[in-house]
């Protein structure tokens, strides 16, 4: 039997994103000390202080602890607007930690597609991914070979590598910003091309690059051969203006291909300074031809590397 609820439909949405200044007291301390100095029920006329406290099973229950003893005290529901707890995200309403979606409305569960809009349907960005198979060198000049482009405008990228090769990171703004020049980087978080790249290494042998994006200008992966390679997999969104904008700078020397990006990477060039070089490859156990783009003075020639 269905019993249909009756009174008023309440929606709460969050009316503030910024943060509060670093020296401001936190909403639930706040309502902690309210209760300082005066005796708890079912007590005798002991008074304490309170801080709040974080291990009870409600985070919406305001929860205080007795400063100098070892109980806390639940003094019923905190109020609406405070927040679940110090690492949360979420805000308590009528006793309920509430999430807010990319609409800002609480408990909407709304979140943004991986296009970058808010309740989409990922039918605004073109999925890219691939695998880049190029084959370690058995001889002549070890060095950075190129991976891939990933145009500006990208979100959700992610590149795994799972060998002892060594993937790089470039931008025409900042040139190297991972494990170039020949110098290993730690893992970590770097700021290029408007959002941030988490570089982790697991161990010797795995190896990975994640940004949510978008990017404000393209970036360039590359990779340093020490063994074989069984394949560097990269993944990223891309607006379809973007996508079908490269398509058409492209047809050139390719046949559009529906909702398949080409890869397009930089290569060193002999030309001269200035010059831009294009150039036909083969991609290995790849169906479509690739097309290389060469553009002087941002990737280096070809260096020697003293293998192992």
């Amino acid at each position: 039997m269905e019993v249909t609820c009756t009174g008023q439909k309440q929606q709460y949405k969050l009316c503030q994103s910024t943060l509060c200044p670093a020296d401001s007291v936190p909403f639930r301390n706040v309502q902690c000390t309210l209760y300082n100095n005066r005796p708890i029920p079912g007590s005798s006329h002991q008074i304490y202080h309170w801080v709040p406290f974080y291990g009870a099973p409600n985070p919406c229950h305001l929860n205080c602890l007795a400063v100098g003893y070892n109980f806390y005290y639940s003094f019923g529901r905190a109020l609406d607007g405070t927040s679940c707890g110090p690492h949360s995200d979420g805000t308590c309403i009528n006793g309920q930690c509430l999430m807010a979606g990319c609409d800002g409305i609480l408990g909407s569960g709304v979140t943004n597609d991986s296009c970058g809009n808010c309740g989409g349907q990922n039918n605004s960005c073109v999925h890219i991914h691939d695998v880049f198979r190029l084959p370690y060198p058995s001889t002549g000049i070890f060095g950075y070979k190129n991976v891939t482009r990933i145009p500006a405008g990208a979100t959700h990228i992610k590149v795994t590598d799972r060998s002892r090769n060594i993937l790089a990171l470039m931008s025409p703004s900042k040139g190297y910003v991972i494990n170039g020049n020949w110098a290993m980087s730690r893992s970590g978080v770097y700021k290029v091309a408007g959002t941030e790249v988490h570089y982790t290494r697991v161990t010797a042998s795995h190896e990975f690059l994640e940004a949510l994006g978008p990017t404000d200008e393209d970036l360039y992966v590359l990779v340093l051969f020490q063994e074989q390679n069984p394949g560097i997999e990269y993944e990223y969104w891309l607006p379809k203006d973007n996508y079908y904008n490269m398509q058409r700078d492209s047809q050139a020397t390719h046949k559009a291909v529906d909702f398949v990006l080409e890869a397009w990477v930089r290569t060193p060039t002999s030309t001269s300074a200035g010059d831009t070089a294009k150039e036909q490859s083969k991609k290995n156990n790849h169906p479509n031809d690739q097309t290389v783009y060469a553009v002087q003075g941002q990737i280096p020639e070809e260096e020697t590397l003293l293998s192992e």
